[in-house]
């Protein structure tokens, strides 16, 4: 497998000036986020539409859970993926893209929910024939797994106007969370221990079973795609590749 990737795609929606602390309670989850900026999706809408997306006979939605959980309060992770014949061909390439892992990011999910839907046939209104017809290539060449919104709680907690989550609820930084480096980085919290938190947990299980061939991290405020993974210096001037 590929080393970890991180593509960022731009400066996420900055908080207004005239924007209040988070709201209280009895602001419904999401109706902060539509206000504020209303091209958004909320985790819930993003998770219906891959639900519906999940009946596309050239997709299957995986709901990733702790094993035997029937705690509907439990975290859960949706993972979308194209399905192909891999018996039929064997070295064909799998690549997984994850977004969500710092909450506070909104354009990641909006672009994997895009690819989500384009992978479906159903690409938005605005995408254009030639992209469509690009991705439509990409699925044919290889398989394509998908999870938008990593931490959907925390998720949450911004659509509720704490625009500068970054970790989740135990104060663990999930993208220092993976066991690749993990410790290196003192300024933030990577957690007790590698895979810690349940939903990095879930991602390195579904990776496991997915076998990708390239993973990638998909991350907003910088435009650059760090190739091998950006943990240490050395690799970062050796190895980065920059875009745009």
């Amino acid at each position: 497998m590929l080393p970890l990737a991180f593509t960022s795609l731009g400066a996420p929606p900055r908080r207004s000036s005239a924007l209040s602390e988070p709201a209280a309670d009895a602001a419904s989850s999401g109706a902060l986020l539509r206000a504020q900026f209303p091209a958004y999706h909320t985790a819930a809408e993003i998770a219906g539409t891959l639900r519906e997306l999940g009946n596309q006979p050239n997709l299957e939605l995986r709901e990733l859970h702790t094993g035997g959980s029937s705690d509907a309060s439990r975290p859960r992770v949706h993972a979308l993926q194209t399905v192909s014949d891999a018996l039929l061909q064997p070295n064909r390439p799998r690549a997984l893209l994850v977004g969500g892992e710092h909450p506070r990011e909104l354009l990641p999910t909006e672009v994997l929910l895009q690819l989500a839907e384009m992978l479906g046939g159903r690409p938005p209104p605005h995408v254009s024939k030639g992209l469509q017809a690009r991705v439509d290539a990409l699925a044919r060449a290889a398989d394509v797994g998908v999870i938008p919104v990593l931490d959907a709680a925390s998720r949450a907690a911004v659509e509720r106007g704490d625009w500068c989550r970054r970790c989740n609820a135990n104060g663990v930084d999930l993208n220092r969370n993976y066991d690749e480096h993990w410790g290196a980085d003192g300024e933030r919290s990577a957690g007790p221990r590698p895979f810690s938190e349940e939903p990095t947990a879930l991602v390195r299980d579904f990776a496991r079973e997915f076998a990708p061939t390239l993973f990638l991290s998909v991350h907003s405020g910088q435009r650059a795609m760090f190739s091998p993974c950006a943990a240490a210096a050395a690799q970062f001037v050796a190895g980065a590749q920059f875009v745009g």
